[in-house]
């Protein structure tokens, strides 16, 4: 069965919850026994305060029929939770995401009575560090982006479901800054850096920061693919690729029947064989250089008839 956080306190007359230990403080609690059986468990806790990465401790009850605390069952149950990160140890359970996390405990004394579980809603730790996004990426000139910083944990999850308002630079002076978007007005690679300030729980001023990598690529803008010859079997059809601009660019072919990759067919020329008859030809070329996006290139598809 599933109960809240907090204590049923109308129900438990002889035993008080503190700190996941059970002070017995009178014979209230009614004793198993067969007019008394215990139907199913229960899961309890004194604390309303879950941070990921804190360790809890949790009492198992067993209670009958009527919902009347029979025993404390925690030594005789095993809890379980629903995220696998957690780390359970008998009856303490460490917290490892900011999630609702179930827990179940099961009667090790007889496993058919009904399970009892508890949701616990855990929360992100302590502002540790920065996150930004988007991440490190490659764009092209004049591309402007804007960026958004979260605060996260120790474990790296975010401890604000809310973006916080960070401070951002470019290390190209090139580039216009305004605000979080940054408009990247040079080539090559600038590192983006966003600083974020705040006061802990403790009461100390901290400041994060955290940095991605923008590279600004060329465009291969005036590349074209020529394909050239008789569209025959026994003949060579000739590709070629004109209008690069980049240094040191590599092409590179791929030709194609009816649209599958012809193995082994990677230069710059092709002789059409009779199997092709029927058959379409065309041929695809990858243009690569330093500092450049890759464009691939590709003619169209030429049906082979004779």
């Amino acid at each position: 069965m599933s109960i809240s956080l907090t204590p049923r306190k109308s129900l438990i007359t002889a035993a008080t919850v503190v700190a996941g230990a059970l002070l017995v403080v009178g014979a209230g609690i009614a004793p198993a026994s067969a007019a008394n059986p215990i139907t199913h468990l229960v899961i309890y806790t004194n604390e309303a305060s879950f941070i990921d990465g804190s360790t809890h401790s949790f009492i198992v009850f067993g209670e009958d029929a009527s919902n009347t605390i029979v025993s404390d069952e925690t030594a005789n149950s095993i809890i379980t939770s629903s995220i696998a990160l957690d780390t359970v140890t008998g009856n303490t359970v460490t917290f490892l995401s900011p999630d609702t996390h179930i827990l179940k405990a099961s009667w090790v004394t007889d496993p058919t009575v009904t399970k009892g579980s508890i949701a616990v809603p855990v929360v992100a730790g302590e502002v540790a560090g920065l996150s930004i996004s988007p991440k490190s990426r490659d764009v092209k000139l004049g591309t402007t982006l804007t960026f958004h910083a979260t605060p996260i944990d120790s474990s790296g999850y975010p401890s604000s479901k809310h973006e916080v308002t960070a401070t951002y630079k470019s290390s190209s002076s090139r580039d216009s800054v305004r605000g979080s978007a940054i408009r990247f007005g040079s080539y090559g690679a600038r590192t983006v850096t966003a600083k974020y300030s705040t006061v802990l729980v403790s009461g100390v001023h901290a400041t994060f920061t955290t940095t991605v990598t923008i590279t600004v690529k060329r465009v291969f803008s005036t590349a074209v693919l020529h394909l050239v010859g008789t569209f025959t079997t026994g003949h060579t059809l000739k590709a070629s690729v004109t209008g690069i601009s980049g240094k040191h660019a590599t092409v590179h072919y791929q030709w194609y029947q009816s649209g599958v990759a012809i193995d082994g067919a990677t230069s710059s020329s092709f002789k059409l064989p009779s199997t092709i008859k029927g058959h379409t030809i065309s041929v695809h070329a990858t243009i690569t250089a330093a500092g450049y996006f890759t464009r691939v290139l590709g003619s169209g598809a030429h049906r082979i008839l004779k």
